[in-house]
């Protein structure tokens, strides 16, 4: 159990270092073409340094892009993908999963 819980602390660590890149990179953006105001943007960067660090989960980090998306729209791309991406790895690992179960039953046959 303790590997799996690694894993998932990796898995919870990239999910943040991914967010906040992503974030970083619309910021920075919406600064350079106006969408953005300086004030703004302030607002923006406190809002996720003082959420991203206390995520305790992929459940939170869906969460927290639902509410960053509905205060600030220029997030509404980056977080659906973001949220899509985590969809899509969590369907890879159930598929994993049930792959492995299935390897197990057949050897045993």
């Amino acid at each position: 159990m303790v590997g799996n819980d690694k894993n998932l602390i990796d898995s919870l660590e990239k999910l943040r270092k991914k967010i906040y890149d992503d974030t970083a990179d619309v910021l920075i953006e919406g600064l350079k073409e106006g969408k953005i105001s300086m004030q703004d943007s302030e607002k923006m960067a406190r809002f996720v340094n003082t959420i991203v660090p206390v995520i305790k989960n992929k459940s939170e980090a869906v969460t927290f892009l639902d509410m960053l998306m509905k205060r600030w729209d220029v997030y509404k791309n980056v977080c659906t993908i973001i949220k899509y991406q985590q969809k899509e790895e969590e369907t890879q690992e159930k598929l994993q999963q049930i792959q492995q179960k299935l390897y197990q039953f057949t050897s045993k046959i």
